[in-house]
């Protein structure tokens, strides 16, 4: 996952033995929950500017506005 300041998001990369989670998420709950029940695992990749998490069409438009 990339890290920005203290947060972590997107990009990240998940390994495909989490696609089940994934799957399984509530359309309203993002991929970040995931994160932190396998911090175990996590490698956080440190980014100097925050990146826009791009989930629907309209986050889409938006950016590209």
């Amino acid at each position: 996952a990339s890290q920005h300041r203290e947060s972590l998001g997107v990009p990240a990369l998940f390994s495909s033995a989490h696609f089940p989670e994934l799957l399984a998420l509530p359309d309203n709950v993002g991929a970040k929950s995931i994160f932190y029940r396998h911090m175990d695992k996590l490698v956080a990749l440190r980014t100097e500017e925050s990146n826009e998490d791009i989930d629907t069409p309209e986050h889409y438009r938006k950016l590209i506005q």
